[in-house]
């Protein structure tokens, strides 16, 4: 009786720990759940409206499908599968509310462009992004939602992977012109001075053989707390397009 006790215990625990854990995510019966997880739902027949979840991450394939108008003039109008990525917290329950326009007219302008808002039952925001697939020519019955899916996401996987490539380049550049600066401006100085050494000599010469020349504009140069900036400036102009364009990237994501 014991050890029966102890089992009862731990079943009601689990069960328990299970409901503390689930989560559920419902549509108003003109939507249609199409996928969960990449799963079909299964349901051809009847619309499935309703989905169990765990908490953490999640995808839902979602459409708008009703059957709209009078008895003697009706029509079944849908719109093009919407991707929802969520990430559903503990317990918590989503419901997608939307409007259901009840003129054939006003529902295909809705299924061309429909809107929703996703609410959590306990409250607190819903963590969700989605997308509508591309209406594509030809035969909607044989479409390979999932391929398409599948192809969308490869590209977004490839864009992500660019931007973190185009940014450790820029990052690279940046710290190759911080660490040469003190040569660099070394040498500048040293030309610097040997010019303005040669410009002397060469005025002494030829005051000595003419008549002083009206004094000149005075010509600004570069403060010494410029040297980083003019690094910067000089690295930037010998760079290609595409080296800037990445250079220009990273700034922007620096401020």
């Amino acid at each position: 009786m014991r050890f029966l006790g102890k089992t009862v215990t731990l079943t009601f625990a689990c069960i328990a720990s299970f409901n503390a854990l689930a989560a559920s995510f419902s549509t108003p019966t003109h939507f249609e759940i199409m996928y969960v997880d990449k799963q079909s739902t299964g349901t051809f027949s009847l619309s499935k409206t309703d989905a169990d979840l765990t908490t953490g991450p999640h995808q839902i394939v979602v459409r708008y499908s009703d059957n709209v108008g009078s008895n003697s003039n009706s029509e079944i109008i849908k719109s093009q599968p919407i991707v929802i990525n969520l990430n559903v917290k503990e317990n918590q329950d989503i419901v997608l509310s939307a409007k259901q326009p009840r003129s054939i007219s006003k529902a295909k302008k809705f299924a061309d462009k429909p809107t929703f808002n996703l609410k959590s039952k306990n409250g607190g925001a819903v963590d969700s992004t989605h997308y509508v697939l591309p209406l594509k020519s030809g035969m909607q019955f044989s479409r390979d939602y999932l391929e398409e899916i599948a192809a969308i996401e490869a590209t977004q996987a490839n864009a992500t992977a660019a931007a973190v490539a185009t940014t450790s380049t820029a990052v690279a550049a940046s710290n190759t012109v911080k660490a040469e600066p003190t040569t660099t401006a070394s040498t500048s100085t040293t030309n610097t001075a040997a010019a303005a050494t040669a410009v002397v000599a060469t005025t002494a010469a030829v005051a000595s053989n003419e008549p002083a020349a009206a004094p000149e504009a005075d010509v600004v140069m570069p403060s010494g707390d410029n040297t980083e900036l003019q690094m910067l400036q000089f690295w930037y102009q010998r760079s290609d397009a595409a080296t800037r364009k990445a250079f220009q990237i990273w700034v922007i994501q620096q401020q």
